[in-house]
């Protein structure tokens, strides 16, 4: 039987996005989500930690921040190491293949508005004439 390792998960980010590139230039996003399930005796909440690469990487560290709702495609992986005393240690995390923005696009806490100076008018720039364009140039 074949295998399947895909987690599609909707929550909020528990922390700000760390952005960082690897020595050939990759980059690399981290941070967590919180997923609330409830049920009759309660709520349970699950924390996850969640990367991810290349572009989606610049783009999660770009437009999110703590508290953004989103949601996480991706697959679990498994972290294995040792402790300073020797001991082996473990943890699961998300690997993102995409991350969907939930928020209104007004609303998400880490997004980065833009200036609106930063955004060029559309049509001609201001000191634009016409003057320069042949009349046989002009479709009417």
């Amino acid at each position: 039987m074949p295998n399947y390792n895909r987690l599609v998960l909707v929550g909020n980010l528990t922390r700000e996005v760390q952005l960082r590139y690897t020595p050939e230039g990759t980059a690399v996003a981290n941070t967590a989500i919180a997923v609330n399930r409830r049920h009759k005796s309660g709520e349970e909440v699950l924390f996850l930690d969640v990367t991810a690469w290349g572009r989606l990487a610049e783009t999660v560290s770009e437009y999110l921040g703590k508290g953004s709702l989103v949601l996480v495609e991706g697959r679990l992986c498994l972290d294995r190491w040792e402790d300073r005393e020797g001991r082996p240690r473990q943890r699961h995390f998300i690997t993102a293949d995409t991350v969907q923005f939930l928020d209104p696009p007004g609303e998400r806490p880490g997004r980065r508005e833009r200036d609106p100076a930063d955004v060029d008018p559309p049509g001609p720039p201001p000191d634009w004439t016409g003057d320069d364009v042949p009349d046989d140039e002009i479709p009417f």
